[in-house]
């Protein structure tokens, strides 16, 4: 059971790494030029690969570096994607009542805008944690 469950989760979050890199590839190639857009799907393909690996495998000894890489990235992927869905929603809900919509790579910049502040302030509080040994 755990073998289907690994499967089902690792679709997933390759579905879910697919879409942020979709939207990423769309934002830079507006943006910038095609080989910044493919350096960044590349890179967001290995970000993914790292964390699979450590999600896959935990019993093993990984690396230090890929261990963090991968689930920093999970937690940066996770929430980009939340925000991504929350910023298109609040987008057709305001062209839907009238005003005029924001684009596609305004919507990846607010996104990771969001993301951006949480992630600051979650590393700038985690070193105020004080924990105490009980041993």
């Amino acid at each position: 059971m755990r073998n289907v469950g690994s499967f089902l989760v690792c679709t997933l979050y390759i579905l879910i790494n697919y879409y942020i890199g979709y939207r990423a590839f769309i934002f830079a190639e507006s943006s910038f030029n095609i080989a910044i857009s493919i350096l960044i799907t590349i890179l967001i393909g290995i970000l993914t690969i790292m964390t699979i690996s450590t999600y896959l495998l935990s019993s093993r000894n990984v690396g230090l570096i890929v261990g963090k890489l991968g689930s920093y990235w999970m937690g940066v992927s996770l929430l980009t994607f939340i925000f991504l869905l929350i910023v298109r929603l609040l987008n057709k809900a305001i062209s839907g009542i009238g005003f005029t919509s924001i684009s596609n790579s305004y919507e990846f910049i607010i996104a990771l805008i969001i993301v951006v502040i949480i992630f600051t302030i979650g590393v700038y509080n985690n070193s105020k944690i004080k924990v105490k040994d009980y041993n």
